[in-house]
């Protein structure tokens, strides 16, 4: 058992140093020293050449939250907490270099979440592509941000948590896997759905788990972690907006934050067919390629949902579609419409077991491992370029 764990863990580490060293010199090619304010200046070229090129976009405002915590900039209320905080500790024991902190804390996640993949993938269909699941899932689209300093690849490692525990039938860890997600990204709060379909389903129906009232906490747990930030945003930080109960006001406020105006003006959700109507608008301005990436990647995984829909289990596709319409739902602004939908569509984790086991062979594989490789190569020169808003 334990030659096992050890087995799974050095694979999964084995993975990730590949991919990490072979994204690596690219992004040090294609980064220019200084070309955005706000990146973390570095001393060494070793600094330059590794650290910089990553730093980017939403980066800045988790440097923020871990080296002065919130407040210091407005606009960090819209970011939860618990990513900054890991990433505030490595930081912490790499002399206050809060950039190598973050990418310490991503990193680490991205290995546990390869783990994690390869346990859950039997459970899903794919026992005999456990490893290649986890694979499949980094090429998909905006994959590459699993080793970046971003929030993803821990909200996924609490996430994935949640449906082993589910699994295993552990009803309480599961939903303290569902807090934790919740204290990640505010997409933990779909995690109350699967809990509930996967308790429904072992009481029988559910008739039978409104009688376990015993388990309804487990199942509120996500919601607890996220009422902590709304409060603490609201209460500490001044974080809702007057009359924020209205309609039109309440869902943008409590998911998002009224200082996302301050990160990106215009945003707001609305419904799936109005954000689309929006985004399809500005593809005939400039700049038309990350325009296009958003709608493209988009449709990729719509795509990916029809296709494999019937290979998923109930409780995944339940996640899934509420994970779909949220992103659908969010128009990010006059800028780009779609900012960040592909890296929101790649929260429905549960996709990559059915595509692995489609692509278990070996001229499916390497399709897929070529289509894949250009995809996570092509988004991360176009991240460091500042040429694309994941």
């Amino acid at each position: 058992m334990k030659n096992d764990v050890f087995r799974r863990i050095g694979w999964a580490i084995l993975l990730y140093a590949a991919l990490r060293l072979g994204l690596a010199p690219v992004a040090a090619t294609i980064a220019t020293p200084g070309q955005q304010k706000d990146m973390q200046p570095t001393s060494t070229a070793a600094g330059r050449a590794l650290l910089s090129p990553w730093d980017r976009w939403d980066v800045e405002y988790y440097r923020s939250i871990a080296a002065d915590g919130y407040g210091a900039v407005p606009k960090t209320t819209n970011f939860h907490p618990l990513y900054a905080w890991v990433g505030r500790v490595f930081g912490w024991l790499t002399g206050g270099n809060w950039l190598l902190g973050l990418l310490i804390a991503s990193g680490l996640a991205t290995i546990t979440l390869y783990v994690l993949l390869a346990r859950l993938a039997p459970a899903h269909g794919a026992p005999g592509a456990a490893r290649w699941s986890a694979v499949v899932f980094t090429l998909l689209p905006a994959g590459f941000i699993l080793y970046a300093p971003y929030s993803e690849s821990l909200f996924l490692v609490c996430a994935v948590g949640c449906f082993l525990c589910l699994h295993q039938g552990r009803w309480w860890l599961a939903g303290l896997m569902g807090l934790l997600a919740s204290l990640v990204r505010q997409q933990g709060i779909v995690l109350c759905l699967p809990i509930i379909w996967e308790m429904a389903q072992a009481a029988g129906g559910w008739r039978a788990v409104i009688r376990r009232w015993r388990w309804w906490p487990a199942a509120a747990l996500p919601l607890v972690g996220f009422a902590v930030v709304v409060l603490y945003r609201s209460a500490a930080l001044g974080g809702l907006p007057e009359r924020w109960w209205l309609p039109q006001n309440w869902v943008y406020s409590l998911l998002i934050s009224p200082a996302a105006q301050d990160v990106v003006p215009g945003q707001r959700f609305t419904a799936p067919w109005t954000a689309l109507w929006l985004a399809l608008g500005q593809l005939g301005t400039p700049p038309t390629l990350p325009r296009w990436l958003d709608l493209i990647t988009g449709a990729i995984y719509l795509l990916l949902l029809i296709v494999f829909w019937r290979q998923l289990r109930p409780a995944a596709r339940a996640y899934c579609v509420i994970i779909y319409l949220l992103a659908f739902s969010y128009h990010t602004g006059t800028l780009f419409a779609y900012m960040g939908l592909s890296r929101h569509l790649l929260l429905a984790f549960p996709l990559a077991f059915p595509l692995a086991r489609w692509s278990d062979s070996g001229p499916r594989r390497l399709l897929l491992g070529l289509i894949g490789g250009c995809l996570l190569l092509g988004q991360t020169v176009l991240y460091v370029a500042h040429g694309w808003v994941p």
